[in-house]
């Protein structure tokens, strides 16, 4: 942006890619004031007070939902989120989605900046639990390691990661994980641009 100093005579889009809304906010202005089209690209959802926003975010809380469906269609009714970091924009997102979708704020354990601190706070309340939700992969493959070490058996728990890493596609067991489309997200963004640079009756898209 430093090196944009006049606005350009054509249709131009600026993407913007993160996760933390004040920052998402400020550059959506410093983009609007050069005349330019900001196009949000945000893995969690973007919070504006102000409407007028192109973005592409991905469905958090459908994807909780859809995590706690089916557990349930196996039976598994108790259910932990596991590894919520509060400072974690992502994760605080997710914790909300639990509790909107029917989750328990007892139910939640948090990484403190140490999953091995989540994990000890966690391990006297296992058997309450027949399934756990993991923010991510990082978590879960902790989790199923300390597990391991300390000799438990993981045959009949259900174990869910909302977010898929390289780390978790290698990790054996397989880990059941939500993966986030990366090439669906820089289409929609492509898309939003192509619409509104051809309809001057579009406004701003919310993907």
């Amino acid at each position: 942006l430093d090196e944009i100093t006049e606005p350009s005579s054509e249709f131009t889009s600026v993407i913007l890619v993160g996760t933390k809304n004040n920052w998402l906010e400020q550059k959506f202005y410093d983009i609007k004031k050069l005349k330019l089209n900001p196009i949000i690209i945000n893995t969690t959802q973007f919070e504006s007070p102000y409407t007028s926003c192109n973005v592409v975010s991905s469905d958090i809380l459908g994807a909780v939902t859809e995590a706690i469906l089916l557990l349930k269609q196996q039976s598994k009714s108790k259910i932990a989120l596991y590894g919520v970091n509060p400072e974690s924009v992502t994760d605080c997102v997710r914790k909300n989605a639990f509790l909107k979708v029917g989750g328990i704020k007892n139910d939640i354990f948090y990484n403190n900046g140490l999953l091995k601190g989540c994990f000890y706070s966690f391990l006297p309340n296992l058997e309450k639990y027949s399934s756990i939700i993991c923010v991510n992969d990082f978590a879960a493959i902790s989790l199923l390691n300390r597990l391991k070490k300390e000799g438990i058996s993981t045959k009949n728990i259900s174990i869910i990661s909302l977010s898929n890493s390289i780390l978790g596609a290698n990790f054996s067991p397989k880990i059941t994980s939500f993966t986030i489309n990366h090439e669906k997200f820089g289409a929609a963004a492509i898309m939003i641009h192509e619409a509104i640079a051809k309809n001057n009756f579009v406004s701003f898209l919310n993907i």
